[in-house]
């Protein structure tokens, strides 16, 4: 009964839900791509009408409607100054078509269709150029993540920078000089729908002990955000793998403590298979794609999965609501973390965290695929890394950092499972009072564990 009324369901809000994916589509485009098809639209109708109206193209708003084209994708943008213009040339040619022809003779259909072409080319490139449907950008995405850290660093200095086209943050070691003994460097990398600002609680923390680096995945965050269009699995993943080593690179950093966050814990794996002589040590937090399948997906699932479509894309298609839908999403995740959330205690602002995430997610559609190439439904792993977590392929010292039993959804059986098999240094920490975004909810408790496990696994690596 359920399963019909959802179909019934389904089948009403189609058309709606057709109509609104094409808005979306349209009105989503950049501001060069609007602007290209409105030239060609707009010149091709005017030489129809030059060769077989027998009039001139500057009797015509087609002259006007290219030059305005063309100042609307190359000028800065400027609301006011642009929004003026096309309300300008939209009154004149209105005016100017009815004064040519209402004295002389009826108005053809090509002619016509030139007026309307121009109007409505002139007036989509300029939505798009100014982003009026998704109202997202780079500026307040910089703008939103400096926000974050002035707040939770204070007095602890840091750089925002983006380096071999990756968006990083360096929070350089601010504890006690030691020359016998220089700090580590622990770079941290996010998760799925994560970006840098989601690690602020911790990063001043982590700081009186390690040089800190948080880094972005390619085509995620302040990172650039090249198209996307993978024919392997093998292509998908030097993608995201190749990039962090041109990044590591490009810092002059001999080897690194690296930590994974969920999805981030398999890519950091996929890196420390390929250059384990650059890792020191490998800590995966609450990581995906552990284990092998253990079920097969719902149909509706399993359906949906092959639509590929993203979290961000719905907030992307949400057009000028997506900050709403942000906040709700957001809000409802609240809902179900404990009260040490850094949230719920204030010690990240809401109103900074909704920006911040949703200029994020309504950037341009990137390295969100990465769900799609290496993930399937469930979070389940397309080549799981309980068969890369073996002695034979990585002898580095490995630490597991999980949230409490029953509030992560990422269990830490499968990691208790890994571990008697490793012959190197391991351990797994368990936070209380925190789920899958560990750092998030008991940034204290993530602090302890990700400290104490790089001290001990040093350690344990100075002995050996």
């Amino acid at each position: 009964m359920k399963r019909s009324l959802y179909a019934f369901a389904a089948l009403l809000l189609l058309p709606f839900i057709t109509v609104w994916s094409c808005m979306s589509w349209l009105l989503g485009q950049s501001g060069r791509f609007a602007g290209l098809v409105s030239l060609l639209a707009v010149v091709t109708l005017a030489g129809i009408c030059i060769f077989h109206e027998n009039i001139m193209i500057y009797d015509l708003p087609a002259a006007f409607a290219v030059a305005l084209v063309l100042l609307l994708t190359t000028l800065p943008k400027s609301f006011l100054f642009h929004g003026t213009l096309v309300v300008a040339f939209v009154s004149y040619a209105i005016t100017r078509h009815r004064l040519s022809f209402a004295s002389s003779s009826t108005p053809t259909l090509a002619i016509d269709a030139l007026i309307v072409c121009s109007c409505v080319g002139v007036a989509w490139t300029f939505a798009c150029a100014q982003s009026l449907w998704i109202p997202a950008n780079e500026a307040d995405l910089h703008q939103s993540e400096a926000a974050v850290y002035k707040a939770t660093l204070k007095t602890a200095p840091y750089h925002m920078k983006v380096v071999a086209g990756l968006g990083t943050v360096h929070v350089p070691y601010t504890g006690v000089r030691d020359l016998s003994s220089p700090p580590l460097n622990v770079v941290l990398v996010h998760g799925f729908a994560g970006g840098n600002a989601l690690w602020a609680a911790s990063l001043a923390p982590l700081a009186q002990h390690f040089h800190v680096f948080a880094v972005e995945w390619l085509g995620v965050g302040r990172s650039h955000r090249p198209r996307t269009s993978f024919k392997s699995y093998e292509e998908a993943d030097a993608f995201f793998v190749q990039s962090l080593e041109l990044w590591r690179s490009a810092m002059q950093l001999d080897s690194i403590v690296l930590c994974g966050h969920s999805m981030g814990g398999m890519f950091a794996t996929h890196y420390a298979l390929l250059y384990p002589q650059r890792i020191q040590q490998l800590v995966l937090i609450s990581p995906c794609g552990l284990p092998d399948v253990e079920h097969d997906p719902h149909w509706l699932i399993d359906w949906l999965w092959k639509l590929q479509l993203t979290p961000m894309d719905l907030v992307r298609n949400a057009g000028p609501f997506g900050p709403r839908l942000m906040r709700f999403i957001l809000t409802a995740r609240l809902s179900r973390q404990p009260e040490s959330n850094a949230i719920k205690r204030g010690v990240l602002d809401m109103e900074l965290m909704v920006k911040y995430n949703y200029h994020n997610w309504a950037g341009k559609r990137s390295g969100e695929v990465a769900m799609y190439t290496h993930l399937l439904p469930r979070a389940y792993a397309k080549r799981p890394l309980k068969h890369m977590l073996v002695p034979s392929r990585l002898q580095m010292p490995i630490s597991f950092i999980y949230g409490e039993d029953g509030n992560d959804w990422m269990n830490s059986s499968h990691a208790a499972k890994v571990i008697p098999g490793l012959t190197q240094h391991t351990v797994l920490h368990k936070v209380p009072s925190a789920g899958h975004q560990v750092f998030m909810d008991n940034p204290e408790g993530f602090n302890e564990a990700l400290i104490s496990s790089i001290h001990a696994a040093a350690k344990a690596s100075f002995k050996e």
